[in-house]
């Protein structure tokens, strides 16, 4: 398999414009030849022939069992959903909270897998026809310091159910102990992909709120830093954090077309489900930590723990933590007490704040910053993310230029209206995310406060009734409404945030209306010169997602729409549905 090695970064290649046949130094793979690269070309898709992908495997998991020849096959694609499956994958039997990717082992193969990853018996009924029939099998164990040189053919101690059952030539059954196929997939995406994350300076941010602010605000301080800078996050995916596949792709994308850095919004779910094993993080951030995602974490001790196991030497070079809560505190003791190396930062760090609904003027180590966001909540999040673009080698007069260069993050305390009354736009959705925003709003509001907002369905329930109760504390008019009530009874969403807004010790107007759009109507008919009214919990969205399935909707183009407003295409805004994260 020996080929010529061209070892220039992947952009390098591109800028060069030239053609090349490249066995990647990091994962044996043949890259397919290019000749030149355009914004909306195709990449080339790496191959790898199994045995070699599954060396990665060492150390990775417990140990795992081979069913079929690994020297025979060879891998151009790594997938998770049978529906997706392309011929030449290897696919992963995830098993998830609503479904098994065991269950679709056997459409996986008939839409052309050539190799299943498993944790559990695999019946041949649910293979399909393509493994009708017998064939002998080779079936090896390995350790975890095994190597190819290990491989030793012992029959009949690998899983006897796809032992019996493998009958298509070339088709390779990979098992793991129960609990470790994530692990597994996300190892082997990034050899395949060719470690992706040691060819750019990625960055990670965790945290309940702010991430996808300071993902964006530290992207465009690598910019300019002379870093081209991708962000992977929020507003450009069906979920904060991909899973290991399709994260790994979108890496080897990022420096494929010549990137240097990414910044990528890293998810509790994906902690815990293992979508960042095998990304090597230059630094990573922390926001806060408050009440949310508990119908997956269940405590919110189990939801620290899963956002602080970023924060070690194995994962990161440096952490930049916010310490303005408990959980900050915290997380910054046990980081250093691991051996990470820890910048602070404090909401206190900021001085001669003037906080605006457009933009923010504030200085920060002797340099007066003028941000095109709103709010004070916006101080702490640029804060954070020019400690961390310092950490990977930006200037002072760098962070100043890539902060002030940001005019507007959509959904991000946007500003949709000025006139008769302000309208604020925001993702918040979460207690501690409506506080803040709700903080910011009145500091900036001189007449009435109201807000339009509600809760998420199959999600965290316990948040609702605090959200209902904080908005009632903090707003003079609070109108209750649907805001993706997915399978749920939007009307029994609404009783739950209306409970709690009923225990408020305020004197603010509590009513509700199930239709978003009437309600959005209802506030600005209300609200008077001088009044605010914000909107919050869909922020960017430009869908509500319903027991029918998703409907276009988008809060921006609502309010446009009702005030005459020019509205907008959206073309330049990212579409999608809520990305709190689901077990899947």
């Amino acid at each position: 398999m020996l080929l010529s090695i061209d070892r220039r970064p992947p952009g390098s290649w591109l800028k060069a414009g030239i053609h090349y046949r490249a066995q990647c130094a990091y994962h044996h793979c043949i890259l397919h030849t290019v000749t030149s690269f355009e914004p909306t070309s195709s990449f080339p898709v790496p191959a790898m022939r199994l045995d070699s992908l599954l060396v990665n495997l060492a150390g990775k998991v417990d140990s795992f069992s081979l069913t079929g020849d690994p020297s025979k096959v060879v891998i151009t694609g790594i997938s998770y959903d049978s529906r997706e499956v392309s011929p030449g994958d290897l696919f992963c039997c995830i098993p998830g909270a609503l479904d098994d990717g065991h269950v679709h082992a056997g459409q996986a193969v008939e839409r052309g897998a050539v190799s299943v990853l498993y944790e559990r018996d695999l019946p041949r009924e649910l293979l399909g026809s393509a493994l009708a029939g017998k064939a002998p099998i080779a079936s090896s164990v390995f350790g975890p310091s095994c190597s190819t040189e290990d491989w030793v053919s012992t029959e009949g101690i690998g899983d006897p159910v796809m032992g019996e059952a493998v009958g298509k030539p070339g088709l390779v059954g990979v098992r793991v102990p129960a609990g470790q196929v994530r692990q597994a997939m996300a190892w082997l995406s990034a050899a395949f992909w060719g470690q992706p994350s040691k060819l750019l300076k990625v960055a990670g941010v965790t945290g309940t709120n702010g991430k996808t602010t300071v993902t964006h605000l530290l992207a465009a301080i690598l910019r300019a830093h002379r870093w081209p800078a991708g962000v992977v996050g929020t507003l450009g995916g069906a979920r904060t954090t991909p899973e290991a596949p399709v994260l790994q792709k979108l890496l080897y994308e990022l420096a494929y077309s010549g990137r240097r850095a990414a910044a990528l919004e890293v998810s509790s779910h994906a902690l815990d489900q293992h979508r960042v094993d095998g990304v090597h993080f230059e630094v990573v951030g922390f926001t806060n930590l408050s009440h949310d995602h508990l119908d997956y974490h269940k405590t919110m001790e189990r939801y620290f723990q899963a956002k602080a196991s970023l924060f070690t030497p194995d994962r990161a070079r440096h952490g930049v933590i916010c310490v303005d809560d408990i959980w900050g505190e915290r997380l910054a003791e046990m980081a250093l007490a691991n051996g990470l190396s820890v910048t602070e930062v404090s909401a206190s760090d900021a001085g001669e704040v003037l906080a605006g609904a457009r933009s923010s003027r504030f200085t920060w180590m002797g340099r007066e910053v003028v941000l095109g966001l709103g709010g004070r909540h916006n101080v702490i999040n640029a804060m954070v993310a020019a400690a961390m673009a310092i950490q990977m080698g930006a200037t002072l007069d760098e962070v100043v230029t890539g902060l002030e260069s940001v005019k507007t993050l959509p959904g991000r305390f946007e500003v949709v209206a000025v006139s008769p009354v302000t309208v604020v736009v925001d993702y918040a959705h979460t207690p501690a995310g409506l506080s803040s925003l709700l903080r910011s709003a009145r500091q900036l509001c001189s007449g009435r406060l109201l807000i339009v907002f509600g809760a998420g369905g199959d999600r965290d329930r316990d948040k609702r009734p605090e959200m209902g109760k904080l908005a009632a504390q903090m707003a003079d008019v609070v109108i209750v409404t649907s805001d993706n009530p997915r399978s749920e009874d939007p009307a029994s969403i609404i009783d739950q945030v209306l409970a709690g807004a009923q225990r408020a010790q305020g004197t603010a107007t509590v009513v509700s209306e199930p239709d978003r759009a009437a309600a959005i109507g209802a506030a600005l008919t209300l609200a008077r010169s001088g009044d605010m009214v914000v909107i919050a919990g869909k922020g960017h969205e430009r869908v509500q997602e319903t027991g029918q399935g998703p409907v276009p909707f988008d809060d921006r183009e609502v309010v446009r729409s009702m005030l005459g407003l020019c509205t907008t295409d959206g073309a330049s805004e990212a579409a999608g549905g809520r990305q709190e994260d689901a077990p899947a």
